[in-house]
C-alpha cells in the first residue's frame, strides 16, 4: 500500500512543483499543446497556430492561452538584472510604481475641476474630508448636521465622481 502512495505523492510534488500553482487540467492541456507544436513544427517549419490548435484538440482558444501561460517560467523580483555585474539593479527596481508624470497631472487636472464645480457646501465637505483629514463627526459638528448626512452626502458625491470621471 505504501508504495503507490508515496509514488502518487512524488509524481504531484514533481508535477505541482512551480512558483504559482496550476490545476492539473491545464497542466495536462498545456503538455499536449507543447507536443502538438513540436511535431507541427517539425512537418510544416513554421509555428502552429492558436485557430490550428483550437481545431485539432477541440479547445476554446482562452483555454490554449491560459495553458500556454501556465508553462511560462516565472522571474524573482529579487534577481540582478546584469547578472555579471555585482553593482547591476534588482528586477524589482526597475517596475515603475507610479504612473507617469503626464497621466498624474491629467487626473490631478479632472479632479481639480470636479471639485470646482460642486456647489460649496459640496466642495467645503471633499476638501475638508479628503485635503484636511476631517472625521465626518467633526465636519457635521461644523456644519450643524449630522454626520449621517455627511456619509450620505460623501457617498453621492464620490458616486458622481466615479460617474464623470469614468473611474471603475
Amino acid at each position: 500500500y505504501a508504495v503507490p502512495v508515496i509514488m502518487g505523492e512524488i509524481k504531484r510534488f514533481l508535477r505541482d512543483d512551480g512558483i504559482i500553482k496550476v490545476s492539473r487540467n491545464i497542466r495536462e492541456n498545456a503538455i499536449k499543446i507543447n507536443h502538438i507544436r513540436e511535431e507541427f513544427s517539425k512537418k510544416n517549419s513554421r509555428e502552429i497556430t492558436v485557430s490550428e490548435l483550437e481545431d485539432i484538440l477541440k479547445i476554446d482558444r482562452e483555454d490554449i492561452v491560459i495553458a500556454l501561460d501556465s508553462l511560462k517560467v516565472m522571474e524573482s523580483l529579487d534577481v540582478r538584472v546584469d547578472s555579471n555585474d555585482s553593482n547591476s539593479d534588482y528586477l524589482i527596481d526597475k517596475i515603475s510604481l507610479n504612473k507617469n508624470e503626464e497621466d498624474q497631472k491629467i487626473d490631478y487636472i479632472m479632479v481639480k475641476e470636479f471639485i470646482n464645480n460642486l456647489d460649496k457646501r459640496d466642495r467645503d465637505i471633499i476638501l475638508m474630508r479628503y485635503y484636511k483629514g476631517a472625521t465626518q463627526s467633526k465636519i457635521a459638528n461644523m456644519m450643524g448636521i449630522s454626520q449621517v448626512q455627511i456619509s450620505r452626502i460623501e457617498k453621492r458625491l464620490l458616486e458622481k465622481m466615479k460617474r464623470e470621471l469614468l473611474i471603475t
